[in-house]
């Protein structure tokens, strides 16, 4: 049995090119996405742990975000209101929040590690298509110098 050679021609390399970049961008835009949420969720952390080291009704500043703080009394440093899903918040120990919250981290981790595979990989392709269209181009070049001047 032979094999057959699969020929592609400079159009379609150049397509599947650019769809593997586009690929390789949208996979580097889930990893930025990704470790935003990964360092909010350990700003969240290291909010509750501070809160939970903290005495009731004591004065903290609470960011709403834009560098804008508001100055205000700490009412209950046990418990945290956590969202549940749908709008809807739980009263939960700051404790369960922080598990919560490591969990979360685990699983962004996760993702990550997977999205890291999957960007080497797109790497890697596009390295071989890469190539494979540096040795097109030679080829190109080659054929251009054995045809003979002023033969169309």
């Amino acid at each position: 049995m032979t094999k057959k050679k699969l020929e592609v021609s400079p159009e379609q390399m150049l397509s599947l090119y650019q769809n593997q970049r586009a690929l390789l961008d949208s996979i580097e835009q889930q990893i930025q996405t990704a470790q935003a949420f990964l360092r909010e969720t350990t700003m969240a952390e290291d909010a509750l742990k501070e809160i939970s080291e903290s005495a009731k009704d004591k004065r903290v500043l609470f960011s709403v975000g834009a560098g804008v703080f508001i100055d205000t009394r700490l009412l209950d440093s046990k418990n945290v209101k956590a969202e549940i899903g749908g709008g809807a918040f739980k009263e939960m120990t700051i404790k369960k929040a922080m598990n919560r919250l490591d969990d979360r981290k685990e699983d962004i981790r996760k993702g990550l590690k997977k999205l890291a595979e999957r960007e080497e990989k797109a790497l890697a392709s596009l390295k071989q298509m890469e190539s494979a269209m540096a040795k097109f181009q030679q080829q190109l070049q080659q054929r251009e110098k054995q045809v003979p001047s002023g033969v169309s």
